[in-house]
């Protein structure tokens, strides 16, 4: 059986009646010229690259080819004679009829209907987006209709993707903190929301045939013409520059500025985007400054330090002779009572000399330390004996208090000591006649816990974090009658930190004040050598 496309097309033609067999001039037969014409339709039909269906000016299907068969899913005998609408689906085929009654009244080629989301119906009920293009054929038995229809699938799905990419794109560039603008011929046309931000106008739309360089600093626009002019003819991008940019307003901005060639609209443009820097700009200027003055400071530090180092060993050797002398005279004049404050002067003094060289030589890191396995208990004993006497004549009452069996530390028992005389002084220089003083010791954390406490005024909250800061001294009662420089507790802060310890204050308003060492228990037994030098 011939299945061949003029074959049917011949076939359901003449059995509607339209197609009439006549002899040719010559007497040919003309059936035989009529099937060279449908051998030559088949194969045109065959050869196209789309689904081609053949109708009648009613609908009914005549011919297709094997892509038809391929994208309807149809074999080629289930749609001959068929409605065009079996092809198309049920909620267009009413609209479908009109299109094809306006086609075959006003008959050309045209694709059918412009602007719409064409759809097929396959076999399987599947649609498919399509594109249909409509062809008149006028044959002696009437007008057929050929459709071209192809499946446009993947470009819909292409063309999705680009919209999202294109849409993903321009939302980066309005969304974009950063300037993005494109030059053309030496005008911008066009600037995300950002530009207009940073050239302080209304919107985008008013830079629009602005030129960009008009903004550009007076002073900076020779280098960004000649960075624009190199661009345009090499093609390629700038380096990442600094420059300022002339604000409608007068106002000045620092920015960071690139721009590279592209084609925008199919003609040459710049793509030029700009980041505002000024905040970063003072920001650096004010660490400048704050780098300068810090290191102004840090010299100024420095020259007190060392005047203060020359000052005190300056000063002991004036001191040295007058302590001696004292004692000499003492010799001559035993009972004189003016000798006695003559020394008690030059000890007070030979104090004050002695904590300026410590501060000065721990601030420096000059300070010598030597640590050995120390016994907290001795070190205790021993400035108890240091100051029992001074508690005694003030009549103040020393308490001593240690937990049995303290284990040792690491420590320069000198230097620690220093740092318990300096605690105990502060202490009895604050509490009246009758109070009380207590050193205590005991394992706390881990560690080796040593406070003393008095009975003193206490220190005002607002003056406790300066308590540990050198040449401070708190305003409680007559402390300003007590004397001293302010530098015992900053010594003794410096000390245990080169202990690897802390300090610490506890104090309440006419009760007294808590000071509190922590220091690090030696755990390492082999810890029975001297260690020299700073740790």
């Amino acid at each position: 059986m011939n299945h061949g496309p003029t074959a049917d097309l011949s076939k359901q033609a003449k059995r509607k009646g339209r197609l009439s067999v006549k002899p040719s001039d010559d007497g040919a037969p003309a059936e035989e010229a009529l099937k060279q014409s449908e051998e030559r339709f088949r194969g045109l039909l065959e050869a196209a690259p789309d689904a081609m269906v053949v109708v009648d000016r009613d609908g009914t299907i005549l011919q297709v080819n094997s892509q038809a068969e391929v994208l309807f899913g149809y074999e080629r005998a289930e749609l001959l004679g068929k409605p065009i609408e079996l092809l198309v689906p049920a909620r267009f085929r009413e609209v479908h009829v009109r299109h094809r009654n306006n086609f075959v009244a006003h008959p050309h080629t045209r694709p059918m209907g412009i602007g719409l989301d064409l759809c097929a119906l396959r076999k399987d009920g599947r649609e498919l987006p399509v594109e249909i293009s409509l062809s008149p054929l006028e044959t002696p038995q009437g007008l057929l209709v050929i459709s071209a229809t192809r499946d446009v699938t993947r470009r819909r799905l292409l063309d999705q993707s680009l919209k999202e990419s294109e849409e993903r794109y321009r939302r980066l560039v309005e969304l974009s903190p950063e300037a993005i603008m494109v030059d053309q011929n030496g005008a911008i046309v066009f600037s995300n929301p950002a530009g207009a931000r940073l050239l302080a106008v209304a919107g985008p739309g008013d830079l629009i045939g602005k030129r960009l360089d008009d903004f550009i600093h007076p002073e900076d626009r020779p280098y960004f013409l000649e960075m624009v002019q190199h661009v345009r003819t090499t093609g390629t991008e700038t380096p990442l520059l600094e420059r300022r940019l002339r604000r409608p307003d007068g106002s000045t901005v620092f920015i960071e500025v690139i721009a590279s060639a592209i084609a925008y609209k199919g003609e040459p443009a710049l793509l030029v985007i700009i980041r505002d820097i000024t905040a970063r700009r003072k920001a650096m200027e004010a660490l400048t400054t704050r780098t300068a003055e810090l290191q102004k400071a840090r010299e100024l530090n420095e020259l007190k330090d060392h005047f203060l180092s020359t000052l005190s060993h300056e000063m002991k050797t004036p001191l040295t002779l007058i302590t001696g002398y004292a004692e000499l005279m003492e010799d001559k004049y035993p009972a004189e009572d003016l000798l006695e404050g003559i020394k008690e002067g030059a000890r007070r003094l030979a104090d004050h000399i002695n904590s300026m060289l410590d501060y000065s030589a721990l601030l420096s890191g000059s300070l010598p330390l030597y640590r050995t396995k120390t016994e907290v208990s001795e070190v205790i004993k021993t400035v108890q004996a240091i100051e029992e006497g001074a508690f005694q004549l003030k009549r103040i009452r020393l308490v001593i208090e240690m937990e049995p069996d303290l284990p040792p530390i690491l420590a320069d028992s000198r230097r620690l000591a220093q740092a318990l005389v300096e605690l105990l002084e502060n202490a009895r220089k604050f509490t009246g006649e009758g109070g009380e003083v207590a050193l205590r010791a005991r394992r706390w954390d881990g560690q080796i816990q040593i406070s003393v406490t008095d009975t003193g005024p206490g220190i005002p909250e607002a003056e406790r974090h300066r308590i540990w800061d050198a040449f401070v001294q708190v305003e409680t009662g007559d402390a300003f009658r007590k004397g001293g420089l302010g530098l015992g507790l900053a010594i003794v802060k410096q000390l245990v930190q080169l202990h690897g310890g802390r300090v610490g204050l506890e104090s309440e308003l006419g009760v007294g004040s808590r000071f509190t060492l922590m220091l690090p228990i030696d755990s390492n037994p082999n810890h029975h050598l001297a260690l020299g030098g700073v740790p």
